[in-house]
């Protein structure tokens, strides 16, 4: 029932089966606003601006340790204690302390887990797309939820905006500036005007499916999915994850954000054509764009099942 709601251009696809056991308000707000920083880590890593001159010719010292990629950046990428060493137990619960107890307690992915609690949410999926627009030099990402709520359930309109709409406010906003945030109708979709920032929010409600969406292009695009014709999918068996990878329609964004990474400036004619006989193999673009590019996979699908004590996945490719 979830596969209709992914538009065409969806290059992700992760259904959650069950109850979502408390985690469901947290994926919302990550898929609406992106993921806050753990704040007790960042604390760790604050520069020290007291230290002697002796600790900053240590400190080139250790960046200069990457001026070759060699078998030491291999290790220390992988392993992640060895740029953030751990520190005594008395230091880091000091930290702990230090972090203030409202920005530590999630008070508002509570209150939206409250309004969602009250529909009986039996299931959820995640989808995601990326796109780049035409004269900006950055990719963009898209997210959503789809939320399936019980049968009969009522939902919370006014309760759910005003957590959404606070979300936002206590992340993008500096206090004392109020910038008009308000709901407003687009067809079927409601999503949060304001005119001081470019992120967004939006939602709508189809039957027992409550959609919320990172833009309301987004959730239009859902909504525009579900109610034309889709082909029927089954899953055999019970499945408590499904997952739909569509590798073809995102490779193009892919290759360009790669592009933009080693430098590169699209070219065409002799220009591009001296570029190629250069000999020249740029890492982002060429390098890792080829792992994707000669495996020739146009999509890849996992599910994952539990019975008992085992875990099972199925791991299917197509090209």
């Amino acid at each position: 029932a979830f596969a209709k709601f992914a538009p065409p251009d969806a290059q992700l696809i992760e259904v959650r089966a069950g109850n979502p056991g408390g985690r469901l308000g947290e994926t919302i707000f990550g898929s609406l606003f992106g993921k806050l920083p753990d704040e007790t880590r960042l604390s760790s890593q604050v520069p020290d601006h007291t230290r002697s001159s002796d600790d900053e010719a240590g400190g080139r010292a250790r960046t200069e340790r990457y001026s070759r990629l060699d078998t030491r950046f291999d290790k220390d990428v992988d392993d992640d204690m060895s740029l953030n060493p751990p520190r005594p137990a008395s230091a880091t619960a000091q930290a702990n302390d230090s972090v203030p107890q409202a920005s530590r307690a999630p008070g508002m992915t509570a209150r939206l887990e409250e309004v969602l609690s009250a529909t009986s949410p039996v299931g959820y999926c995640e989808i995601a797309r990326s796109r780049m627009d035409q004269g900006r030099p950055f990719a963009r990402f898209e997210r959503a939820v789809v939320v399936e709520m019980r049968a009969g359930a009522a939902l919370d309109r006014a309760a759910l905006e005003k957590a959404v709409a606070d979300e936002m406010r206590s992340r993008f906003v500096v206090s004392g500036v109020d910038p008009q945030l308000a709901w407003q109708a687009d067809s079927s979709v409601r999503y949060l005007a304001q005119s001081l920032l470019e992120q967004g929010a939006a939602y709508s409600v189809s039957d027992r499916y409550l959609v919320l969406a990172s833009s309301r292009e987004l959730a239009r695009d859902i909504m525009a999915a579900a109610s034309g014709p889709s082909a029927p999918q089954k899953i055999d068996g019970q499945v408590e994850f499904y997952a739909v990878v569509r590798i073809a329609d995102a490779k193009p964004v892919f290759d360009r954000l790669m592009s933009k990474l080693d430098g590169k400036v699209e070219t065409s004619g002799a220009a591009g054509q001296d570029e190629e006989e250069s000999g020249e193999v740029k890492f982002f673009s060429e390098n890792i764009s080829s792992l994707l590019g000669a495996s020739g996979i146009k999509e890849a699908r996992l599910r994952r099942a539990t019975e008992g004590a085992v875990v099972s996945e199925r791991l299917v490719y197509s090209w």
